[in-house]
């Protein structure tokens, strides 16, 4: 599965964002197990979701469409 994160300070919106602590945000379920918080982020909120790490905000773009998007493909491309 391919991802990219995104660091914006713009505060997106219509982007699900996965609920964590104040301050640290989702760090602990981070690093505690990288691959499988991304897994089930990506499961639970799609393929462009927002988590919260200390002291920013990230857009992580995941699975097919973060394919697309590095490899500079639009969606009506086959």
């Amino acid at each position: 599965m391919a991802s990219t994160t995104i660091q914006s300070s713009a505060r997106p919106t219509g982007i699900p964002r996965i609920p964590g602590r104040p301050v640290i945000g989702n760090t602990i379920e981070f690093i505690a197990r990288p691959l499988g918080f991304f897994i089930d982020a990506y499961h639970n909120y799609g393929p462009v979701f927002r988590m919260d790490v200390p002291m920013s905000r990230a857009v992580v773009i995941a699975g097919a469409l973060a394919d697309q998007i590095l490899r500079g493909e639009s969606q009506g491309e086959t």
